[in-house]
């Protein structure tokens, strides 16, 4: 329709309806500014003069009934009251209802809190911050059964809710239930379930876990892995850790040539980049050392590694290592080549063998090398206890006396041999020390 303005009294007309118009959107716009910035507050005082303003926002309500709810006054009645008036006013929102849910859960009333959560769900069936909350109300009432299915349904839907759903769970149920009847197959999940069982030592289900996370056909992250390995080898489950490191090299999961697993003793010629975790070299940081691998050895083509201490070094060092198996109550022979360079310290620097066994302190070593010498051959020949099946090769240099100067100078280490020579007198004598 066009409006003729042919006349002073319709252009007076327009005019007026036009300044009408303005007003009223000034007003509006007024109303919501002034609103919003009561409700910033955050104050029971100010959300009551939003709400004034706006007395249909559902979001002014709720926040004012939970600012109600937690205030110290807790004032009950009042809080319930403006929580109601939120989830009226948009009950497609489960937001608002399941907030009015947890006002309920808290007042005792369990049968309105589980209906209020019912509510919830019909209004957001794929929301899973919806399903979550559902779960914990669930685990509140020692209902666990319906939690973990609660569980199941929100992993399958969410999987990046593992890492919050997986402790929670493992309080009222085992790791083993979870990983057949919860847990999603995805690695990210699987990752997020790792860390759960190592923070809650879960040791009864890590043959199945492994075993499930390499049949997801899935790339598993070299971090995973290495948690996994190492958590393995620090509670003393040497096949299963030797199992994940030789799944994982097969895989290409961590760069480990799988040929190399054939070796008694991985990179003991230095000839790959040092991993520092599983069964390969570790290096422990330290200020008073520092430890690199270079080009040069006894013979032509060979790797050394070396460790430099510093002027002022008076620590104990046995910051370079590597964990090897081992079977229990065999001999071992361990040749190997070293040189030092104006090393100062009277025990000196030397290979030694911990058994990481229960009763085994004896750590036999090489014999020591001491200021200045050229490639050496030392040896090493000890026999494992009957429970042995991990033992840690060090490279160690005891501190020296308050009397004594500071141990620096530098001493460097060229390819292992690492034979098994065969059973030992102790083979078939359980129990008994060396």
């Amino acid at each position: 329709m066009v409006l003729a303005l042919d006349t002073l009294p319709r252009k007076l007309t327009a005019l007026l309806l036009a300044l009408i118009a303005s007003v009223l959107l000034s007003v509006s716009l007024w109303s919501q500014y002034r609103a919003e910035s009561l409700s910033r507050q955050g104050t029971p005082e100010s959300l009551e003069q939003a709400i004034a303003l706006q007395p249909d926002n559902a979001e002014l309500h709720n926040r004012l009934g939970r600012v109600l709810l937690y205030a110290p006054a807790n004032d009950a009645t009042r809080a319930r009251k403006e929580l109601e008036r939120a989830a009226a006013l948009d009950p497609r929102n489960a937001k608002y209802t399941i907030d009015l849910a947890l006002d309920m859960e808290l007042s005792g009333d369990f049968a309105g809190a589980a209906r209020a959560i019912e509510r919830a769900r019909r209004a957001e069936p794929r929301t899973p911050g919806i399903l979550w909350h559902e779960l914990n109300y669930w685990l509140r009432r020692e209902q666990n059964e319906r939690a973990i299915g609660l569980a199941r349904d929100l992993l399958r839907m969410a999987p990046e809710y593992t890492a919050r759903a997986v402790p929670l769970l493992l309080r009222v149920t085992s790791g083993n239930v979870l990983l057949d009847d919860v847990v999603p197959r995805d690695a990210r999940a699987y990752g997020s379930v790792l860390e759960a069982f190592r923070r809650e030592d879960r040791l009864d289900s890590v043959e199945k876990f492994w075993k499930r996370e390499v049949e997801l056909g899935q790339p598993i992250p070299e971090g995973h892995v290495r948690m996994f390995v190492d958590w393995m080898l620090s509670r003393g489950r040497t096949e299963l850790a030797l199992q994940a490191w030789s799944d994982a090299a097969r895989n290409g999961w961590i760069p480990v040539d799988p040929e190399a697993l054939k070796q008694p003793f991985y990179n003991a010629d230095f000839h790959y980049p040092l991993l520092n975790f599983g069964f390969d070299w570790r290096v422990q940081p330290s200020a008073d050392a520092w430890v690199w691998v270079e080009t040069g050895g006894p013979r032509g083509g060979q790797q050394s590694l070396c460790v430099q201490f510093s002027q002022d070094a008076r620590e104990d060092y046995a910051g370079v290592y590597h964990y090897a198996v081992v079977q229990p109550g065999h001999h071992y022979e361990l040749r190997a080549s070293m040189r030092s360079e104006k090393l100062i310290s009277s025990s000196g620097a030397r290979l030694q063998v911990q058994e990481l066994a229960p009763g085994r302190s004896v750590a036999p070593a090489t014999e020591p090398l001491l200021g200045t010498n050229p490639w050496k051959e030392v040896l090493l020949q000890f026999e494992t206890g009957p429970e042995t099946k991990l033992v840690r090769l060090s490279l160690v240099r005891p501190a020296p006396s308050l009397k004594e100067p500071p141990s620096s100078g530098q001493v460097c280490l060229s390819p292992l041999d690492w034979k098994l020579l065969g059973p030992g007198r102790m083979a078939s004598l359980p129990g008994e020390q060396r």
